[in-house]
């Protein structure tokens, strides 16, 4: 496990050789369980936002997340560092869009997302001060 540290100046951990894995734990009673306080959770912060316009979902791993927002009425594109993790997001949420990036630098122009959000990600980039500074820049 040591060995997937660090790997990526984007990310302290390595998620791509668990990619085709990943959803497995939200099928578990404990991940069901997680899933639904979470929604719950981010149901509660977007209780005054219009359920339309452009969201970029930051960390996006393999569009779980994405998918939701998708639910929500959301024009969904999703961003992540593992290139493993776009291709399953891509697979399987073909609703949405994914592509490669940085959060620390993200691909978008100023502006262009109604919505950024970013879910179970913070913790894994290396300066999540620079993330947050830039999920703002490219919020509306």
């Amino acid at each position: 496990m040591a060995e997937k540290l660090n790997k990526n100046p984007a990310s302290t951990f390595d998620f791509g050789p668990f990619a085709g894995e990943y959803e497995d734990w939200y099928a578990t009673p404990e991940g069901k369980a997680h899933d639904l306080v979470q929604q719950k959770d981010i149901l509660a912060l977007l209780a005054d936002v219009p359920r339309h316009g452009r969201l970029l979902e930051v960390g996006c791993g393999t569009g779980h997340w994405s998918r939701f927002f998708w639910s929500l009425g959301f024009e969904v594109h999703g961003i992540d560092v593992s290139e493993e993790m776009i291709s399953e997001a891509k697979r399987t949420v073909p609703q949405c869009s994914f592509g490669r990036g940085n959060a620390q630098v993200l691909p978008a122009p100023d502006g262009s997302y109604d919505i950024v959000a970013s879910v179970a990600a913070l913790e894994f980039i290396p300066d999540p001060d620079a993330a947050v500074r830039e999920m703002a820049r490219c919020t509306r």
